[in-house]
């Protein structure tokens, strides 16, 4: 996945963002590049995710306009759960 200025971008557990910049900031004496990330919501703020780990930390792009009815027709379908809890878990976190 390739990430560029100006994408927009789901952050787990914060929401949409817009990739704002590329920022580098010195760490434990060590330069680390970050994605400058603002929040879209009515919270507003930015965060910084490590570049090198932003797939890592499940940053994900949005899906686009088009693909939407793909997806409403999917979520039409029933879902089985699994019976074991320990199961049950491991499927949402996916």
């Amino acid at each position: 996945m390739t990430l560029n200025v100006g994408n927009k971008v789901v952050y787990p557990s914060q929401g949409p963002c817009l990739i704002g910049a590329v920022v580098k900031k010195t760490v434990g004496g060590s330069p680390i590049s970050f994605y400058k990330l603002a929040l879209l919501d009515e919270k507003g703020g930015d965060l910084f995710v490590p570049v090198h780990k932003a797939t890592a930390k499940d940053l994900r792009q949005l899906v686009e306009k088009s693909d939407i009815p793909k997806f409403l027709v999917h979520l039409k379908n029933a879902a089985v759960a699994a019976t074991n809890w320990k199961q049950r878990m491991i499927d949402n976190t996916k």
